[in-house]
């Protein structure tokens, strides 16, 4: 295998003359050359070392390689590693702690599923791709937050301003967390991202998110409330399933909105009150208009901003009466602000600003 391979998928080589040859395997561990294929799982949790340290010389780690090591507390990655696969990490139940070492520029999805006593993840300050800040795994730029680890105290985490996604599974299992602040920014919730987060009783979702994935609150026993702006447009597989608590929707919008998400298989929302709140729907046309229409706001005006860039390029203001209103840009604009507010002189928000991009 060439060491420019940098993928290699889930029992690639299960059942081979190779696989079966004893003779391969050093420690219970089966490398190709450079990569590392596979661990016996049963062997490692059965063995006296609770760590192991990976070969020097290792390009990639396969994906689900150190699947159910439970035992394992330690795992030392070599300076040479470029990418850890899918899952590599899942159910390591026993690892508390993990560096991630400069050269690595690639981690897969799931890398640390089911990993409950992981309470930090350190990352090399020279790493071009990633991060770490108070044991929390980012990409180097922040814009996505990879992995909450299961094992931290902190009850409350606001994920910082600039992060636009969070991938999956970025905090499942967080048993701690009673309260987490997704900020402005981030258009998409993926798939599995806070399930099993127990602990975890309200939670609102910004204006701009657009998909909610599969199971992204599966199993968040105590979840009460949930609040889902109209920009939302999807609701993932069994989203909300297995939250016994879960009483109350709080959706910014109207029952025709409402009607418009595409919704998976999402049982405990379909038995809870949707409370329809204040505010504001905002869509744009195929022909590049803007319908906005007001929600439980009787009166006031509604202001349009057209940017470019960071850049104020074309205001516009309609007065309403709650009824429909069709903006028609003149300007080609990178996205828009539509707010309604009660008083032009004074100025005064009736609710939150709806961006549009």
């Amino acid at each position: 295998l060439p060491d420019s391979l940098t993928s290699i998928g889930v029992n690639a080589f299960y059942g081979t003359a190779y696989y079966n040859d004893e003779t391969k395997w050093e420690d219970y561990v089966l490398y190709i050359g450079n990569h590392l294929i596979k661990t016996d799982e049963w062997e490692i949790n059965h063995a006296a070392e609770t760590e192991y340290t990976i070969k020097p010389g290792t390009i990639s780690i396969a994906d689900k390689a150190f699947e159910s090591c439970e035992k394992l507390e330690k795992i030392t990655l070599p300076e040479s590693l470029v990418s850890i696969g899918n899952y590599t990490f899942k159910s390591c139940s026993g690892l508390t702690d993990m560096k991630i070492t400069q050269s690595v520029t690639n981690i897969g999805n799931y890398a640390f599923e089911v990993c409950t006593g992981l309470a930090n993840i350190r990352v090399d300050e020279g790493n071009p791709a990633y991060r770490s800040e108070n044991g929390v795994l980012y990409t180097k730029d922040k814009s996505e937050i990879k992995r909450f680890p299961c094992k931290k105290t902190d009850t409350v985490f606001a994920i910082p301003s600039g992060v636009t996604t969070i991938a999956d599974g970025a905090f499942e299992r967080c048993w701690n967390l009673t309260n987490i602040t997704i900020p402005n920014g981030v258009t998409d919730i993926g798939n599995d991202t806070f399930n099993f987060c127990s602990a975890l009783k309200n939670i609102i979702i910004p204006e701009g998110v657009t998909g909610i994935g599969d199971k992204v609150f599966y199993g968040c026993s105590d979840l009460e409330t949930v609040t889902i702006p109209n920009s939302v447009m999807s609701i993932g597989e069994y989203a909300f399933s297995e939250c016994n608590k879960l009483t109350k929707v709080n959706y910014i919008g109207d029952e025709t909105d409402w009607a418009e998400i595409a919704k998976g298989k999402s049982y405990s929302i379909s038995d809870s009150i949707i409370e329809y709140c204040k505010g504001i729907s905002a869509k744009r046309t195929e022909d590049g208009k803007i319908v906005v229409k007001p929600i439980k706001l009787n009166s006031g005006i509604i202001i349009l901003a057209l940017y470019d860039g960071n850049r104020l390029a074309q205001v516009q203001t309609e007065k309403y009466n709650g009824t429909e209103i069709t903006f028609e840009p003149s300007k080609a604009y990178t996205y828009a602000k539509v707010m309604a507010w009660s008083d032009i002189e004074k100025l005064f928000p009736e609710c939150e600003a709806r961006v549009l991009k």
